[in-house]
């Protein structure tokens, strides 16, 4: 019996759970979006975005987006053949992707 998780239980996690995460921003984010027609409200919204709390929001959403879209094409490559052993680089390999992306794109979100 293994005491810790495997690569797989691992990727399963953080797939399910920003899965979740991003389904229940969709629904504030198209509330927004609804409103943007009228200009006092945009104003009032963009005044609220260029704020630092927000914006680190906005970099976290990044990261959630890297997440969830990296791991998936970990899935796609392994569901299209790619041997399960390379499963632990796969994952490692999005790790690392994401990390850079992440911190390129956070870097440029906070100026």
């Amino acid at each position: 019996m293994r005491d810790r998780p495997g690569a797989g239980f691992l990727a399963f996690i953080v797939h399910r759970g920003t899965g979740i995460v991003l389904a229940l921003f969709i629904l504030p984010h198209l509330y927004i979006l609804y409103f943007l027609g009228d200009p006092a409200r945009y104003e009032a919204i963009r005044r609220f975005c260029s704020r630092p709390l927000a914006r680190l929001s906005e970099a976290g959403l990044l990261g959630l987006v890297l997440a969830h879209g990296l791991n998936g094409i970990r899935i796609m490559l392994l569901e299209a053949g790619a041997p399960s052993r390379i499963q632990k680089t796969l994952f490692r390999a999005a790790v690392i992707a994401g990390l850079l992306l992440f911190f390129a794109g956070a870097r440029l979100m906070m100026r």
